[in-house]
């Protein structure tokens, strides 16, 4: 019972009987993400993590928070996977697979995210405190 695959470009033969993966995933158990193509038709990889299960006798979902980062912008996506999921596909992360690295980029892209927040947050306080101190005197002696 083997079948044959390709994986770019290359052929491989597996036996199904030895070479079924069994995953077994927990809240918290790592995992890659391969998102639907975007407007060029390209597809990407991301790492994520087992964020919950919705245990709907119906459909079954396991939900699963990923980080998505590209050249303008980071982000935390979420998304459901069930037997209804189209464009998408999840693995566990293999045991050789190094998340720290991951985590550590998506830590540093989060903290220049806070950190831009927070310089627009002081400089829209100190156009508040300009305001007051300036203009909202002046507006005083006029109504007064």
């Amino acid at each position: 019972m083997n079948e044959n695959i390709e994986v770019n470009g290359q052929q491989f033969e597996i036996d199904e009987r030895v070479a079924r993966r069994i995953e077994t995933l927990r809240i918290g158990t790592p995992v890659r993400v391969l998102t639907k193509a975007d407007y060029n038709g390209k597809r990407e990889v991301y790492t994520g993590v087992v964020v919950g299960f919705e245990p709907f006798p119906d459909l079954p979902t396991v939900r699963v928070a990923y980080f998505k980062a590209d050249y303008s912008a980071a982000s935390v996506e979420f998304v459901s996977f069930n037997a209804q999921t189209k464009d998408f596909a999840m693995v566990a992360a293999a045991d050789e697979y190094d998340a720290a690295a991951d985590l550590a980029a998506a830590r540093k892209s989060i903290d220049r995210k806070v950190e831009k927040a927070a310089a627009a947050l002081r400089e829209a306080e100190g156009e508040r405190d300009y305001f007051e101190s300036k203009i909202g005197g002046a507006w005083k002696a006029v109504t007064a």
